[in-house]
């Protein structure tokens, strides 16, 4: 490989503008690992030949696999404008969306591509990926099998298509279906082949087995820097919490939270956090303007990630007049392309204050849209996004009369089941190591006690260990808040038939239970500093 590019970069440097010496460098670069360099040729290449959709896709596919998806997504639409026939481009902008989580925009050009190309290995793939995220199992389990019918020799090439194809058995409870496609790459160590095996054990009896194989696996891997393994490590963490070995599965999750080896900027939180509160302060609030509508549709649930905010979704969706859409991202892609956009002159986040109510009403109209083609027209549809709690003002200014609720949970709970929780590249940079967690905490009910100061009961909170502790009163308040009639059959929440695709989908579909009040307690002598950075958070909810 080293010897491919010195002769390459000669000849470059011979003929800097022969585009096939450059195509094949900036290749070789990017199978070497020099991401860097393959970067900078492509850029060379694109000045020379703009217009060349095929080292448009390759670029944009490059930047998609850096996770700089912003920049991605605009080479490859470029392709896609020059060749809007290419199956190749469409696969590779659907699997873009996906990786943005617009799934929506991920259905439409996978199905664009598989209209082109029906027997086309990716775009079933990808296909299968975009009908995973949107939880529709059956039509992921039709896709990824299609695929491997495609290439039926290569299953070994295709481990991972077989794990998703199982995974996707696993969420329509087919566990023995699951069990038979995986049981044969056992052999190859996969890890995501392993992680999925621990997850369907306790429904086939075999968790010893899985927990053994996995435990085996580690030892003979040599993985001290791959993240691909790290998975593995949170499964034997929750073997050892369910069997009440605190310090084994504690020793599991630091391992595993360390693989990721993610980094966090305490500064940079508090900088955006600031910059938020300052933009928006009550007073400015009061003088702000608003969408025109007074939709009462929409329902945000919010709040710190394990705090109770699938919980809460489950037991309103028990109601025929709610739908639970999970976690949408549609208001932060909105604001994120305000923060890009170059139509206005101030800085982000101050630009939301230049809004215009044609910009807010078009703004509503798009989520109203959306939420309303998923929901089938339901009376409230609840939006669970954890994170939306930094975009309150924004959604209060689109939706005036919408409802918000603010789901609270022990400080040291909340920071201790994000530290459990296996959300390996999908944000949360503060979640991989508990002292990280306890400062973003203290930043994030900072910012929760303003927006109380600026709407007061606007906001409408729930606590996790009243749920819990006291389900009848807390349910029925929480459903006249939402103006919804009660019934008792709503107290069997978990007997709701929606899929839950987050980390709190088995507590969810089973009936509430107190040990996961207070769980710090079994990894109190591991949280003595987590609990001094917490202290006064901890002292204000314990109060």
């Amino acid at each position: 490989m080293s010897d491919n590019i010195a002769s390459l970069k000669k000849l470059t440097i011979k003929n800097p503008e022969d585009t096939s010496a450059l195509g094949m460098l900036a290749e070789a670069y990017r199978q070497k690992g020099n991401i860097a360099y393959a970067i900078k040729t492509y850029q060379q290449l694109l000045s020379i030949t703009p217009d060349n959709y095929q080292v448009l896709n390759n670029f944009g596919t490059l930047l998609r696999n850096t996770g700089d998806t912003d920049s991605s997504i605009q080479y490859l639409l470029q392709a896609n404008r020059i060749f809007p026939n290419s199956p190749i481009i469409l696969t590779n902008l659907t699997d873009t969306y996906i990786a943005m989580g617009r799934y929506d925009l991920a259905l439409k050009t996978g199905q664009q591509a598989i209209t082109l190309e029906p027997n086309f290995f990716d775009a079933r793939r990808a296909m299968g990926n975009v009908y995973s995220g949107l939880g529709q199992y059956a039509e992921a389990k039709s896709n990824f099998r299609h695929a491997l019918n495609i290439q039926p020799d290569n299953t070994t090439t295709h481990a991972d298509v077989i794990v998703l194809l199982a995974n996707s058995c696993a969420f329509l409870k087919e566990y023995n279906e699951a069990y038979e496609l995986i049981k044969p790459l056992l052999n190859e160590e996969n890890p995501g082949c392993a992680a999925l095996y621990f997850k369907i054990s306790h429904k086939i009896n075999a968790r010893k087995n899985a927990v053994n194989y996995i435990t085996s696996l580690l030892k003979k891997k040599n993985h001290k820097n791959s993240a691909q393994y790290a998975p593995l490590y949170f499964c034997l963490g929750k073997h050892y919490d369910e069997i009440a070995q605190y310090d084994v599965a504690i020793e599991n999750y630091n391992e595993g939270n360390k693989l990721y080896g993610r980094s966090f900027s305490l500064k940079d939180t508090q900088k955006h956090f600031k910059n938020i509160t300052s933009t928006f302060s009550a007073k400015t609030l009061k003088t702000a303007q608003t969408a025109g509508n007074r939709s009462t549709q929409p329902v945000f649930v919010l709040g710190m990630p394990r705090s109770g905010t699938s919980l809460v979704e489950q037991i309103l969706s028990s109601h025929p007049d709610v739908y639970g859409a999970g976690e949408l991202i549609n208001i932060d892609v909105a604001i994120n392309q305000l923060k890009h956009s170059t139509q206005y002159s101030s800085a982000f986040p101050q630009r939301l204050n230049q809004l215009s109510v044609n910009a807010l009403d078009s703004m509503a109209e798009k989520y109203l849209d959306h939420i309303s083609s998923i929901s089938r027209n339901a009376k409230y549809v609840s939006d669970k996004m954890p994170h939306n709690f930094t975009h309150i003002a924004m959604i209060l200014r689109l939706f005036p009369s919408a409802r918000i609720i603010h789901c609270k949970r022990h400080p040291l709970d909340t920071c201790l089941s994000c530290y459990f929780s296996n959300f390996g590249n999908a944000g949360h940079d503060y979640a991989y190591n508990l002292n990280h967690l306890g400062k973003y905490y203290i930043e994030y009910q900072k910012l929760m006690s303003h927006w109380e100061h600026c709407y007061g009961n606007r906001l409408y909170s729930v606590r996790y260990e009243d749920m819990v502790s006291n389900q009848v009163n807390t349910s029925k308040a929480l459903f006249q808040h939402c103006d919804l009639t009660w019934d008792d059959r709503y107290l069997d929440f978990h007997q709701n038939k929606r899929t839950v695709l987050t980390f709190s989908h088995e507590q969810v579909n089973r009936p509430l239970y107190s040990s996961s009040m207070y769980r710090w307690k079994n990894y109190e002598k591991h949280l003595e500093k987590l609990k001094t950075i917490l202290s006064d958070e901890i002292s204000n909810y314990e109060c």
